[in-house]
């Protein structure tokens, strides 16, 4: 694994470049500085897909990566019958550096720090030798900011309105030798009578003056300069251009990635493809559409192992875990090769590592993502085969096999299990929510969270204290609940109906529930009545 820090990031561009070229596919990971910039943006099952956007959106813009980890995968051409693959891995330090008007602000969340020190990050490495980055929308205002500054200073405006040609002359004698006296770097700006044959005079001026340029701009003014300052300005251009090169720095990493067209693979991505965006991209856009349809312009497909291992979890039940650190150790066990034959095997480039020991470093992570991946896809490819039909397989089989997951990006907690950027996002599967009132005139918030939270995962939004309505993450913890309130009768539980329990979906429902009941009371009165009660209560 190549370690990237500012003082050899220039070094080690070229072959970056080369590898992104000439791999199949690359796989990122990025350790953030936090996670959740206020109490408002955590997560919870209640979360809509908007609304869960608009939450990491507000922490993508709040917190910023800092270390970005690469691996780049490609076949071993002459072990194709071995199913080898090479590595290319890269460990980037990010930090953004303050340039020009720029000085840039980031939040940091202490419990991100407390968990990147358990897990032996270097934050010498960080602060010392971060690799600066901007985004599209900061380079374009750095671009024009440094224009300005490049802009001739003190230029003299001088209305001539007689036809003398020695009075110009006597003009631009005057200002070149005070210019070259004093080293000034300004140029003339002459509006000169219309009878005057400019490009005659032009000619007299160079003759006169060798180390004066004059022209006339799109204005039809006369403009003259001194010649030693055009090598002055493009000295003083080139620094600015190699100072914006300098600054734009690890975002040159994101425009070859983008550039390349290849397969992106990571695990867990949404935050990272977030933050990708807003710190490297542009920043993010206001709705969640907007995004989807502008991140598959950038990137696509997209794969996230997280949902690859939960398919095959739940389809298989092939995986205890579906954490990153577990899934690997898993499929790299002996038990795992036995079950699987003639599973892909990976080489890190430069390195006599055999095996990822340090997780939740960006690059051992990057590289454990893309391992999943192979494995994963290979297991899809030889499931169902006997032993002696286990063969490796081509990459172009494995992307095939992953076609139902492409640009399918986890959601942790949410109403949904995954955004799908190319198209709508699935209807949610999670179960109904709980409306709880007290038997007695009201109840504490505790006894509340006492009551659910022995049910695993569970979310509880105190609206009173006489109404809570609590969400649960699994059909699982649904039926549970549903028998502890059958014998517990402290409490008042039902599901919860859009109709009955939202004021908003109250009014906006019941005016069309109203048109709808009546319409088919009109038709038959008693199918009408039950249908219309049915409609009523499922709307």
């Amino acid at each position: 694994m190549v370690e990237v820090t500012r003082s050899n990031f220039q070094e080690t561009l070229p072959l970056v470049q080369q590898v992104i070229d000439q791999c199949s596919f690359f796989a990122i990971d990025s350790e953030f500085t936090g996670l959740e910039s206020s109490s408002a943006t955590e997560k919870t099952l209640f979360d809509s897909p908007e609304e869960r956007y608009i939450k990491l959106k507000q922490n993508a813009e709040a917190f910023t990566i800092s270390q970005f980890g690469l691996a780049c995968y490609s076949p071993q051409q002459q072990d194709i019958q071995s199913n080898k693959y090479t590595a290319h891995v890269f460990n980037f330090f990010l930090l953004p550096r303050p340039v020009g008007n720029l000085d840039p602000r980031f939040k940091v969340q202490v419990s991100s720090i407390e968990f990147l020190c358990q897990n032996s990050f270097d934050f010498n490495k960080y602060f010392y030798g971060g690799i600066p980055y901007l985004n599209e929308t900061i380079e374009e205002e750095l671009r024009r900011e440094y224009q300005m500054k490049l802009k001739p200073e003190n230029i003299q405006d001088v209305e001539l309105m007689d036809h003398s040609g020695d009075r110009l002359m006597a003009i631009i004698k005057e200002w070149r030798d005070k210019n070259l006296i004093l080293h000034q770097q300004s140029c003339l700006d002459l509006k000169t009578n219309p009878s005057l044959s400019l490009g005659d005079f032009i000619q007299q001026i160079h003759a006169q003056f060798p180390d004066v340029h004059a022209y006339v701009n799109a204005d039809g003014r006369l403009i003259v300069k001194l010649n030693t300052r055009n090598t002055s300005n493009n000295n003083q251009e080139m620094n600015w251009a190699n100072t914006i090169q300098h600054y734009i720095g690890f975002s040159h990493v994101f425009k070859m990635l983008v550039k390349s067209r290849k397969p992106m693979v990571g695990h867990n991505l949404m935050m990272d493809i977030m933050l990708m965006y807003n710190h490297f991209y542009q920043p993010l856009p206001p709705t969640l559409v907007e995004f989807k349809r502008n991140m598959l312009k950038l990137f696509n497909p997209i794969i996230d192992t997280k949902q690859l291992c939960v398919f095959i979890r739940k389809e298989y039940n092939v995986l205890n875990d579906t954490s990153l650190s577990e899934v690997y150790k898993q499929l790299t066990s002996n038990q795992w090769s036995l079950f699987s034959l003639c599973s892909p095997d990976v080489n890190i480039s430069n390195s006599n590592i055999k095996k990822v020991t340090l997780f939740h470093e960006a690059g051992n992570d990057a590289y454990s993502a893309g391992f999943v991946f192979l494995r994963i896809g290979h297991f899809l490819y030889i499931n169902g085969k006997s032993s002696r039909e286990a063969q490796p397989a081509p990459f172009a089989t494995y992307l095939h096999l992953m076609k139902k997951f492409e640009n399918r990006i986890n959601v942790i907690r949410g109403t949904i299990d995954y955004y799908y950027l190319a198209g709508p996002d699935p209807p949610s599967n999670r179960p109904k929510w709980f409306v709880v009132t007290p038997r007695r005139s009201t109840f504490l918030p505790n006894e509340v969270l006492h009551h659910f939270y022995q049910f695993g995962s569970a979310d509880v939004k105190i609206l009173s204290n006489k109404r809570a309505i609590v969400a649960v993450s699994s059909r699982g913890s649904f039926k549970d609940v549903v028998r502890y309130f059958n014998t517990y009768k402290g409490l008042n539980v039902r599901t919860y109906s859009k109709f009955w329990d939202s004021d908003k979906t109250v009014y906006t429902v019941s005016r069309g529930a109203f048109y709808a009941l009546s319409t088919t009371l009109a038709l038959s009165s008693t199918t009408g009545i039950i249908y219309g009660i049915y409609w009523l209560l499922n709307h």
